[in-house]
């Protein structure tokens, strides 16, 4: 008794065979994109450190330049304050100095001008 299968002809056989063909280049193809895949994912969590680096590096840069521009503030204001202080001991040497001026007989105060013209 010879059973033939429909399996067992051969241009289902031959199909067979190039369909399991197929697959199995379909799973190499597969296997190399997870790969492909993989070393991509590597590339990205590297580049995403890097980024994370730079990230703090400039937090950090802006964190200084802030207190650096404070401190020129305070330094500046400190500077402006000084001057003006400098400025009340002139005005005060100056009316100081015409009190003075104005106390004196004539002749001190023509010693006085001959003295800053000398000068």
């Amino acid at each position: 008794m010879n059973i033939n299968f429909p399996s067992m002809q051969p241009e289902i056989l031959e199909e067979l065979s190039y369909i399991y063909n197929e697959l199995r280049d379909l799973k190499n193809y597969n296997k190399n994109i997870i790969e492909e895949n993989n070393k991509l994912k590597m590339k990205i969590n590297d580049q995403n450190r890097k980024l994370d680096i730079v990230h703090r590096l400039f937090n950090t840069y802006s964190k200084i330049v802030s207190e650096n521009s404070r401190k020129i503030e305070k330094v500046s204001d400190k500077k402006t304050k000084q001057l003006d202080l400098l400025q009340k001991i002139k005005n005060l040497e100056n009316e100081l100095y015409i009190t003075k001026l104005s106390k004196s007989n004539s002749t001190d105060i023509g010693n006085i001008f001959n003295n800053l013209v000398n000068q």
